[in-house]
């Protein structure tokens, strides 16, 4: 009798130990690549927000806007820039104005309540004045002297006379502030090095140190002394044909008040200005701001510097901190 061969043993089945899919998650790394992306993704989206905001209220900072007239209920007139509206908390409407001319106001804006305001007026020759020290300014030009002496006695021809002399004021400006920095800052570069050498010998205590160093000292401040006092003399005359040029304006508060032009950093008629006078102005506010230094304690001017130091700030940074990054990696 023939039997069937026997079947091959069947290969014994070893158990597998499955985790839960949570571990099996956590031991790939995947919820840590999607914290790590929702983290940039974030942080890109701040940035991008953050950078949005700054362009529209560069916008609204930067676009020049209408003067305004408004004469109150009681008499008063006030001129300026509609700055905002909101209701107050009685629930009525006020409005602020820009009212500029701190000299003569005391403050830069004003709170005005919605029924105070009788009536409502844009000046044709109001003009929009940008200052190098004292803020902005607003009022009518009334009149251009010369040298102490009237030129002009109407707003067309006072603004006429501005802006043909208003660009060579600004280039004696830019004359004196050259000569400032560009001779009296080594100027006085050498005296403290020769201080500094003079101090190192006292510390040392030799006496032909000290002589060499007080004869050197004596020297450089006799040659520093004749150099300022040209320099001085230099810039006493650009003061006085800068000086010699004065806009006169009639305000809300003041009859007539004078501007010295060499003050004026920039001034235009904002209730005449067409849409290519508008974006002139506001592009030439966006260049300022980016490439001219602050004025006013920073309320004015640009942020050149503060882009330069934060730059070199990175680079430093970059250096410092990447040789580390790279051994840490």
């Amino acid at each position: 009798m023939n039997l069937p061969p026997p079947s091959p043993p069947k290969p014994t089945q070893h158990r597998r130990h499955r985790g839960s899919a949570g571990s099996t998650l956590l031991a790939g790394g995947e919820p840590m690549i999607w914290l790590t992306g929702g983290a940039l993704a974030l942080a890109l989206a701040m940035i991008v927000g953050l950078l949005t905001l700054i362009f529209v209220q560069g916008v609204q900072t930067f676009w020049p806007k209408p003067v305004e007239q408004w004469e109150g209920t009681k008499g008063e007139v006030w001129m300026g820039e509609l700055d905002k509206e909101e209701i107050n908390a009685a629930g009525k409407q006020r409005q602020r104005l820009r009212t500029g001319n701190f000299e003569l106001t005391k403050s830069h804006f004003l709170w005005i309540d919605a029924d105070r305001i009788k009536s409502r007026s844009h000046p044709e020759w109001a003009i929009t004045v940008e200052r190098y020290s004292g803020g902005r300014f607003f009022g009518i030009p009334v009149a251009f002297r010369t040298a102490g002496q009237q030129t002009a006695a109407t707003p067309e021809q006072a603004w006429s006379l501005f802006q043909k002399h208003h660009a060579e004021v600004q280039q004696l400006r830019r004359q004196k502030e050259s000569l400032k920095r560009n001779i009296v800052g080594p100027i006085n570069q050498q005296l403290e090095d020769a201080r500094i050498r003079l101090a190192q010998a006292k510390a040392k205590q030799v006496q032909d140190m000290i002589e060499q160093a007080q004869n050197s000292l004596a020297s450089v401040e006799s040659a520093a002394q004749e150099k300022l006092t040209c320099l001085r003399q230099q810039i006493e005359e650009i003061d006085r044909k800068g000086a010699a040029y004065e806009l006169v304006f009639q305000t809300s508060t003041e009859p007539t008040y004078v501007v010295p032009v060499e003050n004026i950093a920039r001034a235009y008629p904002a209730n005449q200005l067409a849409a290519t006078g508008k974006w002139s102005i506001y592009l030439d506010r966006w260049l300022e701001f980016i490439t001219a230094e602050p004025r006013e304690a920073n309320s004015e001017g640009g942020v050149f510097p503060a882009i330069i130091g934060t730059l070199c700030m990175t680079l430093i940074m970059s250096i410092a901190v990447v040789p580390f990054g790279v051994l840490a990696a």
